[in-house]
């Protein structure tokens, strides 16, 4: 308490403590809103007491350092590869027997998972970057299509025009990033011998 507004509240003025009181509020109020938090401010026995109502959250966008644009790019571009190399196309295969079928649309169904799967992570690598959170935006609408395309898979059945849909959204998302400087490679991991 400053000895100024403490001399006031001992002279007994009502007046003098009340307007010390707003006063001091008043910069508490400003100093709360200057720094960015929130708080509020009760009354206890006839003093002010002021408690946080929340902790601000700060999220920094830092620039893209190499390895940060090189673990975006990788997560992408494995991501848009496995979808490329095992869903895209089974568009075009024709499928004989019933056990061909299974075992394909299993296949396709745990890509597209793992096509999902990375792009969580080249979302989260987008959001923490000025050069690539453009990119955040369409990874987070192609993140549910991946989804719904696994589960449609894990069902048995293939729908084109939502295949369709996630390789013209991947496209968008590769374009946008040539545009922005940033080249996505398509990749596929190295199969395993069964």
């Amino acid at each position: 308490m400053s000895p100024k507004f403490h001399s006031t509240v001992r002279s007994g003025s009502k007046r003098g403590a009340a307007t010390g009181l707003l006063v001091g509020l008043a910069l508490l109020a400003l100093s709360a809103a200057g720094c960015g938090g929130s708080s509020s401010i009760s009354r206890t026995q006839g003093a002010a007491t002021v408690r946080p109502t929340s902790t601000p959250v700060h999220r920094t966008i830092t620039p893209t350092s190499r390895g940060e644009m090189a673990r975006f790019t990788g997560h992408a571009g494995l991501a848009f590869g496995i979808f490329h190399r095992y869903v895209n196309s089974l568009k075009g295969e024709t499928l004989k027997t019933r056990a061909e079928r299974k075992r394909a649309f299993g296949e396709a169904s745990a890509a597209a998972s793992a096509a999902a799967h990375q792009v969580v992570l080249a979302k989260e690598n987008a959001a923490q970057s000025t050069a690539l959170r453009k990119l955040f935006g369409p990874l987070a609408a192609l993140q549910p299509t991946l989804g719904s395309v696994a589960a449609a898979l894990g069902r048995g059945h293939l729908d084109p025009a939502e295949v369709s849909s996630a390789n013209g959204a991947i496209a968008n998302i590769e374009q946008a990033g040539a545009v922005g400087g940033v080249k996505i490679v398509e990749r596929v991991p190295a199969a395993t011998p069964s």
